[in-house]
């Protein structure tokens, strides 16, 4: 099931998805610690640790362009009700200077700013398992060449 059909009528999902999702998101430090595990078991637990996060990232990328794209509804309904009220034409800068100001506009931008800041965490942690994967793998050449010790 796509992520979008949990948000409900008028997204009264959105508050339990970014509470379940930031719950989540709470471990990745535990997660990608190398330190006190053995070399072995943090290789294995890295394709899945790293495909859960980032399984989830992609999750997040898909609200923030489901909500952009709400924004982007919310805004062309405002240019049409501005242009069907309104007597004389407006230009493009002060109609969008009026849109910026309307409620059902910041409310929605809001909500899309909210899903982005969860969806930027979750790639910051997806690119810090692809640097832990380098660590590991570069861990693991050291154990295999026998190089310890080395003062750098």
């Amino acid at each position: 099931m796509s992520i979008i059909a949990e948000l409900g009528l008028n997204n009264q999902g959105l508050p339990r998805l970014l509470e379940q999702y930031e719950d989540d998101l709470s471990n990745y430090e535990k997660d990608l610690a190398i330190k006190g595990k053995l070399l072995g078991f943090a290789i294995k637990e890295q394709p899945t640790r790293s495909a859960y996060y980032g399984d989830r990232a992609i999750d997040l990328g898909t609200l923030v362009k489901h909500f952009e794209a709400q924004v982007k509804k919310v805004r062309a309904g405002l240019i049409r009700q501005y242009n069907d009220h309104f007597s004389i034409s407006l230009s493009d800068r002060m109609l969008e200077k009026y849109i910026d100001g309307e409620d059902a506009y910041l409310s929605m931008n809001s909500l899309l700013l909210e899903v982005k800041e969860l969806a930027d965490k979750y790639a910051m942690v997806v690119d810090a398992f692809n640097r832990r994967g380098f660590a590991l793998r570069d861990l693991t050449l050291c154990h295999i060449n026998e190089i310890q010790g080395v003062s750098l």
